[in-house]
């Protein structure tokens, strides 16, 4: 269903981004990729061709400069090899990670991944996440338990993202200074939550455009990489989540 208006809508999509006008600042997000990152290294090229630079959230933009901030969520191994490639392409990201993978045992590991779709899936190693902080990747909050922040309390919400930030400070000495929801979408939290959770851990970034203002610096609306999809269409289908949310074809093409 969720795909026939995706392509309901694609007919109106193509309209709108066929007019050769780019975002000046996109903000892309994704889990893992099973084609050893094939579409995401073309993607990166296509974009420095189009006159962006690839960066993580720890970056500042600058005055007229046209910016793709490159995120990941959860937690795996792959991330490593793929950081190393994004440097080889003059790239940076940040990633939104939850621990709670790299405190499991191996039977409950299996299981984790298994329920993301990556089988035999791992946690990217603690000696690699500090690799990775000193060649300057950045890391954000994804929570520690990767768990559906909406089925909880608000005070259940903040402990699971501290303990997930306190792990982090206490492993490397640094701080998680943003927050993505688990799932990546604006559907698992609630929309009265935002001015206190981002007071206390950061700006939050979601998949899902339901409260997003073009200066909004508490909520950042992220597109996902839909790697079916054209590059031209993903650096453009950015400029969707600044149509008025209400509209029904924003909310079911991200959802």
């Amino acid at each position: 269903m969720k795909r026939l208006i995706f392509n309901f809508n694609r007919v109106f999509f193509d309209k709108i981004l066929k007019d050769g006008v780019y975002p000046q600042t996109i903000h892309i997000f994704h889990h893992y990729f099973k084609d050893e990152n094939a579409y995401l290294k073309e993607f990166i090229r296509f974009a420095q061709n189009k006159g962006y630079v690839i960066r993580g959230y720890n970056y500042n933009q600058k005055t007229g400069e046209k910016v793709v901030y490159l995120s990941f969520d959860d937690n795996y191994e792959t991330w490593y090899e793929m950081a190393q490639m994004l440097k080889e392409e003059g790239a940076t990201c940040t990633f939104f990670i939850n621990f709670a993978p790299n405190l499991m045992s191996d039977g409950l590991i299996n299981a984790y991944y298994n329920s993301l779709g990556l089988i035999n899936g791992k946690p990217i190693g603690l000696d690699k996440i500090s690799d990775l902080i000193q060649q300057g990747f950045d890391f954000g909050n994804h929570g520690l338990s990767h768990v559906t922040f909406s089925d909880l309390q608000l005070s259940h919400v903040k402990t699971d993202l501290d303990l997930n930030r306190n792990f982090f400070q206490r492993h490397f000495e640094a701080k998680l200074t943003n927050v993505a929801f688990p799932y990546g979408s604006m559907r698992y939290f609630k929309k009265e939550w935002i001015d206190e959770i981002s007071e206390e851990f950061g700006t939050i970034y979601a998949g899902h455009p339901l409260s997003q203002t073009e200066n909004n610096d508490k909520f950042v609306f992220r597109s996902p990489l839909y790697i079916s999809e054209s590059f031209e269409f993903n650096l453009k289908i950015q400029r969707i989540s600044n149509i008025k949310p209400s509209l029904t074809f924003g909310k079911s093409l991200i959802g």
